[in-house]
């Protein structure tokens, strides 16, 4: 039976959400394993097979599978009313991704008020993309391919999907090679999705479409970093062949070989080696690739290490990699000096650090470097250790060398899972020093959503504000952190707070030209016409530095075309001093009036005409 282009497309975007198998979408579950198996290798006659018993059984999990392979008409023809019944016989059992593939079904077939109550409990239910669809007003298009442009943070979302699961033939399905420079809420792309998962696959087939092997996210780390820590060394060795940069360094100054050292990555160490890294090279705390498998007891990478003639600075390392109990007189150059407790919580021994608090041990206790026993584990990642330490008294208000408290260092190196563990033992976020910017404003600045949202869960007042008077959400607009800027919003921000200088988060966005963030921030009732001595409002700002999109989106929104600085500028005149033809026309398209003058007594285009800008300043002559 041949299929027309709308059903094609149908069946394209079914077998991306069959092959990613994502988080949200289908669970681990042995019994299932061998349907799953099949949808993979598009068996989907056995698919059907495997999976009508267990859907007849009321398996939850298999009406979804069988409700998607139903709906493409995978393995036998398309039957929209039976995957219907189905999806919501799964979705009545509080499976999420049934309850939002329903909706669209439904959305589909023109029954809004249904599709939006199963999209409603697919939220409430947990799956993101259903709330943050409830919230945007949107139904989720299941029915087509989405084009470019169109509907993108389903198109993102399963990309990542599938560069996660190593899932390349999914690719081709949601137009992934348009995506290659999308990032996720941590500023990291598709590469380094696939790269931290080990996906060899996927990485190929990135590389293929452009993807840059030595793309570094906010804090610096390499696709070539991730491969270094991943599971197999396949994607690795794809990025080296590709010219991965081997020396790069994240803002700890750590490489990829020490990547791979502390993961215990002995194949990756190897393959590093051999393309030249250095093994000397020391990150911000003087450590090398050397002393960190022996310091972490990676056995595997010590190994390897010493073979290629690496020294590391332990003494008596080939002791401590054999022996993991713990014994306070077995340290090397690195823990020389240090108390025994700290060498304990290093390792992430919780008894012995039990034993020798019991027998009279410092909890204030400091290595010679300055660090607290707290931040000793959490460079560690020792957690158990952590939570002990916390348990018997430990100060997380001590600060480290760099003034730095426990709190505040995990939350500036966006590690939720060190904030998860510091605030389940009760640490307040309060916890951070006098001179330490609070938590929520740094946050805001990288953009860092899962952190933010993990604050705010605990208590973060949304509406602090720096000396300057720049809220969270004023900096998360200024940096065009867009989806920070809409939880902020939603735990009831006003968008409207304007700095010391008055300032408002729109005309923050407007003149760094985020137009995601100014078209939300118009959306919420943001402010225009704000002025200030400088800048004057949104509209000069974005015209100014010739943020076209922008001045679009204001104009729509009716703003008063012709308002003026405090300099007497229009949005006219600040468009013509910087040049931008392109914003000049939308402007006088607009009905921007070309005879206004400043304080200077200069119209549009005679400031066009003392900057030199002739074919400008004919047009703004009229």
């Amino acid at each position: 039976m041949k299929r027309g282009p709308l059903q094609c497309q149908t069946v394209l975007l079914v077998v991306a959400w069959l092959t990613i198998a994502g988080p949200g979408a289908v669970a681990a579950d042995d019994v299932l394993e061998p349907a799953r198996l099949a949808l993979r290798t598009r068996q989907f006659a056995e698919a059907l097979r495997i999976l009508d018993g267990p859907a007849r059984a009321g398996d939850a999990e298999a009406q979804y599978l069988l409700g998607l392979v139903r709906l493409g008409g995978l393995g036998a023809p398309p039957d929209p009313t039976v995957a219907v019944g189905l999806l919501e016989a799964a979705a009545r059992q509080g499976h999420a991704s049934a309850a939002y593939a329903l909706a669209g079904v439904l959305a589909q077939q023109g029954q809004e008020l249904p599709a939006r109550h199963w999209l409603e409990r697919a939220a409430e239910l947990g799956l993101p993309l259903a709330a943050q669809m409830v919230r945007e007003g949107r139904l989720p298009p299941t029915s087509e391919l989405p084009q470019s442009g169109e509907d993108l943070t389903l198109r993102r979302a399963l990309a990542f999907a599938a560069a996660r699961r190593d899932a390349v033939a999914a690719f081709e399905s949601v137009g992934a090679s348009e995506l290659v420079g999308e990032t996720d809420s941590f500023g990291r792309t598709l590469l380094h999705a696939a790269a931290e998962a080990g996906a060899a696959g996927a990485v190929d087939w990135l590389l293929v479409h452009g993807a840059d092997p030595s793309r570094r996210d906010p804090g610096g780390v390499t696709p070539l970093m991730l491969a270094a820590a991943a599971p197999e060394p396949g994607a690795l060795r794809a990025l080296l062949a590709a010219g991965a940069e081997v020396e790069a360094r994240d803002q700890a100054e750590r490489t990829a070989l020490m990547y791979a050292a502390w993961a215990d990555r002995a194949a990756q160490v190897q393959a590093l080696l051999t393309a030249g890294a250095n093994v000397a090279a020391a990150d911000a705390r003087g450590f090398t690739a050397p002393d960190i498998a022996i310091q972490r007891e990676r056995a595997a990478a010590a190994t390897v290490l010493r073979s290629a003639g690496a020294a590391a600075r332990f003494s008596g390392g080939g002791e401590a990699l054999a022996d993991h109990g713990f014994d306070a007189s077995r340290v090397g150059e690195l823990q020389r000096g240090w108390p025994p407790l700290a060498i304990a919580a290093s390792r992430d021994d919780e008894m012995a650090i039990q034993r020798l608090i019991g027998a009279g041990g410092d909890l204030q206790a400091r290595t010679p470097s300055g660090d607290t026993l707290l931040h000793v584990a959490l460079d560690a990642r020792a957690w158990r250790a952590l939570r002990a330490l916390l348990a018997a008294g430990a100060d997380p208000l001590v600060a480290d060398r760099d003034a730095l408290r426990v709190l505040s260092r995990a939350v500036l190196r966006g590690d939720g899972e060190a904030l998860e563990v510091l605030l389940a033992a009760g640490v307040p976020l309060t916890a951070v020093g006098q001179g330490e910017e609070p938590l929520l404003l740094a946050v805001a600045r990288r953009g860092d959503e899962k952190i933010a949202a993990r604050l705010l869960a605990a208590g973060a007042d949304a509406g602090i504000a720096d000396a300057a008077g720049r809220t969270p959400l004023w900096l998360a607009a200024a940096a065009g952190h867009e989806p920070l800027v809409r939880m902020l919003l939603a735990a009831g921000v006003s968008a409207d707070i304007s700095d010391r200088v008055g300032l408002t988060p729109l005309t923050a966005a407007a003149a760094a030209g985020h137009a995601a963030v100014v078209d939300h921030l118009l959306g919420q009732g943001g402010k225009t016409e704000v002025r200030t001595g400088r800048d004057g409002s949104a509209l000069i700002s974005a015209a100014a530095r010739g943020h076209g999109e922008v001045v679009a989106l204001l104009l729509r929104h009716d703003f008063a075309i012709d308002v003026q600085d405090g300099f007497g500028d229009t949005a006219l005149i600040a468009a013509a001093r910087g040049g931008h033809v392109a914003v000049c026309e939308r402007l006088l398209q607009a009905g921007a009036d070309r005879q206004l003058r400043n304080r200077d007594r200069l119209s549009a285009r005679e400031v066009a005409e003392r900057r030199g800008f002739a074919r400008l300043a004919a047009l703004l002559g009229g």
